[in-house]
């Protein structure tokens, strides 16, 4: 069993556009997984409803400060690894 530990990071859309640019906003988060010595992270979008929607990406604990710090999420949490 590995102690690693995981962060999901969320950045929150809201209104009519929210979904689009969630998902926008995940090429960005592939663009900086690309260019940053981490390694390399899940990212995703979930769409909560109409109106709702999150980018995010789960990385390992280590790499949370160069993250949070560059990219400033809008919220964090603990989660079980990546599948």
């Amino acid at each position: 069993m590995s102690d690693t530990k995981y962060i999901k990071l969320l950045w929150e859309f809201r209104g009519p556009g929210a979904h689009q640019t969630a998902t926008h906003h995940e090429i960005h988060l592939k663009d900086f997984l690309k260019k940053q010595p981490l390694d390399p992270g899940t990212t995703g979008v979930e769409q909560v409803d109409e109106h709702y929607s999150v980018a995010f990406l789960i990385i390992q604990q280590p790499d949370l400060p160069l993250v949070k710090n560059s990219l400033r999420p809008h919220r964090a949490f603990l989660v079980d690894a990546p599948a």
